[in-house]
């Protein structure tokens, strides 16, 4: 009955998992929203898609949801 927000950060390898892209379509059937993620560097100090939206992203998404 509230909104749920994912802000999802990973390995890219992990990001492009099959199973893992077949999962999120499956949240965002239910009505999750999500933000991110992002292309930069990620932990592991390579660049690529994975890295968490940045906080501000974050923040404004979640404001915009509860004002729906």
């Amino acid at each position: 009955t509230v909104p749920v927000l994912m802000a999802p950060a990973m390995n890219s390898h992990m990001w492009e998992n099959p199973i893992l892209q077949r999962n999120l379509e499956m949240l965002k059937g239910y009505g999750v929203c999500f933000v991110g993620p992002v292309e930069g560097k990620l932990a592991d100090g390579r660049p690529g898609m994975g890295r968490m939206a940045d906080v501000e992203e974050i923040v404004a998404t979640a404001d915009a949801l509860l004002k729906e």
